[in-house]
This record gives structure tokens, C-alpha cells and sequence, in this order.
């Protein structure tokens, strides 16, 4: 989080439910949500999204934006399927 003067307002007067908000508007300056950067690690195959899920802010709505628990299962199969031809 990077925090500037809006965020720091939103902080001060307890506007939490709108920090989200400023944290994906501030992308472009590094700042990221929980469930993004838990996105950004199920991808890389670091992170079951199982494990993602379980963790995220709103499980359902990570599952959503992820794809859907189908696409998210065909993936972590397909990881699978390239770290064991690596074993070999």
C-alpha cells in the first residue's frame, strides 16, 4: 500500500469499506488488494487456489474473478500435469 492523502483520510475517518476502492485505483502506483496479489500468486502456480481462496476477502467473488472454480480446477491440473513432466 502506498499510502498518500486520500487513503490517509479514508484511514482517519474510519472509511474502511472504501480503502478497496483506492487500492485498485492506485495499480499503477504498485498498490494491490489481498485478493489480487493472491490471484497474481495462483497464477504463478505458487499458491493453490484452494489455499487462495480460503485466505481472499470474499472467497466467492476471488473464485469469480478467477475464472470460476471450473477454469481454476483445468489450471491447477494443467500445473500439475507440467511439474511432473519436469520430474522426469
Amino acid at each position: 500500500m502506498v499510502v498518500n492523502d486520500g487513503l490517509r483520510a479514508q484511514i482517519r475517518e474510519g472509511k474502511i469499506a472504501q480503502i478497496k476502492s483506492s487500492l485498485q485505483s492506485g495499480a499503477k502506483l504498485g498498490m494491490q488488494t489481498l485478493d489480487a496479489a493472491l490471484g497474481v500468486l495462483v497464477k504463478s502456480g505458487k499458491v493453490s487456489w484452494k489455499d487462495a481462496a480460503e485466505k481472499a476477502t470474499d472467497p466467492a467473488e476471488f473464485i469469480k474473478d478467477m475464472g470460476g472454480e471450473a477454469t481454476l480446477m483445468r489450471a491447477e491440473q494443467s500445473l500439475d500435469a507440467q511439474a511432473n513432466r519436469r520430474e522426469f
